[in-house]
């Protein structure tokens, strides 16, 4: 199920739920357009995360979103 997408680019980046290995899980991939064809398909690069690590991810995702401010590259 898909929770949340964003476009980058062509691609796509899609937030979605996944019952993997008898649990819940959240899929962030990116989703390529097909060539030649309408549509788009999962690619390798994305993470998958269990819903019991999210708060972790979170906390680690904002340090880094903090020190890219401190170090200029975001403002």
């Amino acid at each position: 199920m898909t929770l949340s997408t964003f476009s980058h680019n062509q691609s796509d980046i899609r937030f979605d739920l996944k019952d993997l290995r008898g649990g819940k899980w959240l899929d962030i991939r990116v989703w390529a357009p097909l060539h030649g064809r309408e549509g788009k398909v999962a690619t390798g690069q994305g993470v998958t995360i269990a819903l019991a690590d999210i708060e972790a991810f979170k906390k680690a995702f904002l340090e880094a979103e903090c020190a890219l401010k401190e170090k200029g590259f975001l403002s």
